[in-house]
């Protein structure tokens, strides 16, 4: 029998037990609690890292680059930012291979291994066209790929259509951990990318045959009204080329040229026969129906939205450097460049080139007439370029001209 204080430290004890029981409890609740946010900082952590090498997938993306450069700065990208071994882009039918390799990492004769990646396992994925992960040494689908390899492989099918074209493949080594959802998830997103990529680059390669064939048809039906012009849209189209190359345009600077000179005298197809080959001297009226000719170049191209850049070459070229040209009497530095450069090309091939008047002229007598011009009628800027080309490099205007049945060249 309990005498009254033990009666009271009993109660007392089964209070403390009680609240015991609740702290513990509580702290289950936290430590449960503490659990589930670590897992979604873990899992938040993996998905920003996702997102961060995407967004920088994607930047690599917009580079105007061959394919094959955008590719490897796409796997450079992505070694970095997953701490990965080495990772490949095969593409067996082409003969084509892209291998990037962490500088931190040790892969003796990987250049055997990508050579062993080629073979069974392109043949694998091009029959299963699923995502193959190999973490365990004894997976019995390495007899399949590759026995005795001392890597965990993540290998991803890239397609066109539904066609396997080729393969994207991750390797780490055994010690690193398994790779998981995520790995394969990224996997799948960049062979996705590589494949939109080859058919974006499909499309718009396709794209400018097709504005080649187009512009030559174009040129065709102008040349085809005077024969004793044919040759000279894509002469002074390269001798601008070559003059753009040699001030250092830019990219975007060359392709512009590149169409504007190669399309500078589309007007003309608006020129009557009677007044375009004629073979003497033109009347007022008749000089006045020529001089329109640029801007209905320009009436033309303007009409295409890519072509936007490369309307000051069609448009501008017939402008004079001291104002007295046609069609809007530009001076100096206000004509712009591309129009400036297309026309020392067009006064060169114009002179060296018969026409229905009169026979062309030697190289030596354009290039007096080029000199003696600049300041007046062309830019001296551009003709000191074209003259320094000349004299340094002898042998490519030679190939542009016989290349077009040009007039004979007279010199060097």
């Amino acid at each position: 029998v309990l005498d009254g204080v033990d009666q009271a430290n009993y109660a007392g004890l089964d209070q403390l037990a009680e609240v015991l029981e609740d702290v513990g409890g509580k702290i289950e609740v936290e430590c449960g609690a503490q659990e589930e946010l670590d897992s979604m900082a873990g899992e938040l952590s993996t998905r920003y890292e996702e997102l961060r090498l995407l967004f920088t997938l994607n930047q690599a993306l917009n580079l105007s680059d061959s394919c094959i450069s955008i590719v490897d700065k796409l796997l450079q990208d992505t070694v970095l930012h997953m701490n990965l071994d080495a990772m490949a882009y095969i593409e067996p039918r082409v003969n084509a291979v892209v291998c990037v390799k962490n500088p931190a990492a040790t892969i003796p004769n990987l250049d055997l291994i990508v050579a062993q990646l080629r073979g069974d396992l392109y043949r694998y994925l091009s029959s299963s066209k699923e995502v193959l992960i190999l973490n365990e040494p004894d997976d019995s689908r390495r007899d399949f790929v590759f026995r005795n390899f001392p890597f965990k492989i993540i290998a991803s099918p890239v397609f066109s259509g539904s066609n396997v074209v080729s393969t994207l493949v991750i390797l780490n080594s055994l010690e690193k951990p398994h790779f998981d959802t995520s790995d394969r998830r990224i996997c799948e997103t960049i062979a996705a990318q590589v494949s939109s990529l080859f058919r974006m680059r499909a499309l718009i390669d396709e794209m400018d045959r097709f504005n080649a064939q187009m512009a030559a048809a174009l040129i065709e039906t102008v040349e085809a009204k005077d024969p004793y012009t044919r040759g000279h849209s894509e002469r002074v189209h390269k001798i601008s080329l070559e003059i753009g190359r040699a001030m250092g345009l830019s990219p975007e600077e060359m392709t512009n040229l590149h169409w504007g000179s190669l399309l500078h005298d589309i007007g003309k197809i608006g020129v009557p026969d009677s007044v375009l080959c004629k073979p003497g001297r033109l009347s007022r009226d008749e000089y006045m129906v020529i001089r329109c000719h640029p801007e209905r170049s320009y009436e033309i191209l303007r009409h295409i939205e890519r072509l936007e850049g490369a309307l000051p070459a069609a448009r501008y070229h017939q402008e004079r450097y001291d104002g007295k040209g046609y069609p809007h009497g530009l001076v100096g530095k206000a004509i712009p460049l591309l129009g400036r450069i297309t026309a020392v090309a067009d006064t060169y091939d114009s002179i060296t080139s018969s026409r229905a008047y009169r026979p062309g002229k030697s190289h030596e007598f354009a290039m007096e007439e080029i000199v003696r011009n600049a300041g007046t009628q062309l830019d001296p800027e551009i003709v000191d370029v074209f003259v320094a080309l000349c004299a340094t490099e002898t042998e490519w205007l030679k190939k542009i001209l016989h290349a077009t049945a040009a007039p004979t060249f007279y010199g060097s």
